[in-house]
Parts: structure tokens; sequence; C-alpha cells
């Protein structure tokens, strides 16, 4: 069995939309995925977005 761990980093604002609108389009064409390789037998998409958006030093 192969698993794969995928982080993106998605600006505040793209493609005129927020954030979450643009993690919701990624985690909609990775579900999406399973009716498209027939070799793929389950995902599990999620996103969560940071608490915070500053790196404190």
């Amino acid at each position: 069995m192969i698993k794969h761990i995928v982080f993106f980093g998605l600006a505040d604002n793209a493609e005129g939309k927020s954030k979450a609108e643009n993690a919701q389009i990624i985690k909609s064409g990775l579900e999406n995925l399973i009716h498209l390789i027939p070799e793929i037998k389950k995902n599990r998409s999620r996103y969560q977005l940071p608490k915070c958006t500053k790196n404190k030093l």
C-alpha cells in the first residue's frame, strides 16, 4: 500500500478567491481522483486553516 501526505501552502487570496475557497477547490479535486484512477481505493482529504497567520519568533 502506498500512502501520500501532501501539504499545500495557500496565499490569503488567489484567483479572486479566499484561502478557504481555494482549499475547498483543492479538496474537491483530490476527492474526484477516486473516480478517475481505479487503483485508488479510498481518499481521505481534509483541510485545516492555521489558527495564526503570523510567525512568532
